[in-house]
């Protein structure tokens, strides 16, 4: 298995209502994104393991996600609930497709996890969680509601031990999939975030489908 391609992230993270024809839901660029992404190194908790990035981004393309890094057994997400702007959604582990993209669930109502980064309460990384905006074949997605999430929201996040995992929103950004952080958003050293991503901007048919991405960026606290 490989880490994502930047380029191949980016598509993929659209692919599902590009298939459509008249999309369910046509977003536009707001006049300012809201908030500020936190730097990945502003409080990032020391590590204890050799080899570990400590820099502000870790490229996801430097090397191979190892399926050794993943513990089946280990606590992993299972749900994901945003009360404010009413997601509530199971959560899957999705890895990477043969093309290098990362895979999102088939069921739209269904968020993906990317397990072969961070876990979350890991302490370090972004810990990823992707999922539709909305399909031709199966309307509005999981995230469809997160383009109206704003800084203060909390995000849960439910794992399989029965934790629950309390962060609270610091932003949200349009970002142009073209030029979207891919480093950044999959980093798997510094302080540790909460990234969901989801598609956005305008659904231009001829030029592939959503044009953007929505990033909205989660920091943990106590519950």
């Amino acid at each position: 298995m490989r880490a994502p391609r930047p380029a191949a992230v980016a598509l993929a993270l659209c692919l599902g209502a590009a298939a459509g024809l008249p999309a369910v839901w046509l977003l536009t660029r707001p006049a300012d994104d809201v908030g500020a992404r936190p730097s990945a190194v502003a409080a990032a908790p020391p590590s204890s393991q050799s080899g570990t990035p400590t820099a502000a981004v870790a490229p996801v393309s430097a090397r191979p996600a190892s399926p050794a890094v993943v513990d089946p057994a280990g606590t992993v997400p299972t749900r994901v609930l945003v009360p404010a702007v009413g997601i509530d959604a199971t959560v899957v582990p999705v890895g990477v497709a043969r093309d290098g993209a990362m895979r999102l669930p088939r069921d739209a109502t269904r968020a993906g996890w990317y397990r072969f980064g961070p876990r979350p309460g890991a302490g370090t990384g972004s810990v990823v969680l992707a999922a539709h905006v909305d399909t031709r074949t199966q309307g509005r997605g999981a995230f469809y509601p997160l383009r109206q999430s704003a800084p203060g929201d909390r995000v849960t996040v439910v794992t399989t031990d029965g934790g629950k995992m309390s962060y609270r929103v610091v932003s949200r950004e349009l970002l142009s999939k073209r030029t979207l952080p891919l480093d950044e958003l999959f980093r798997r050293g510094g302080r540790e975030v909460l990234t969901l991503i989801t598609c956005g901007g305008p659904y231009l048919r001829d030029a592939g489908g959503y044009q953007d991405n929505v990033v909205v960026t989660a920091v943990g606290e106590q519950a």
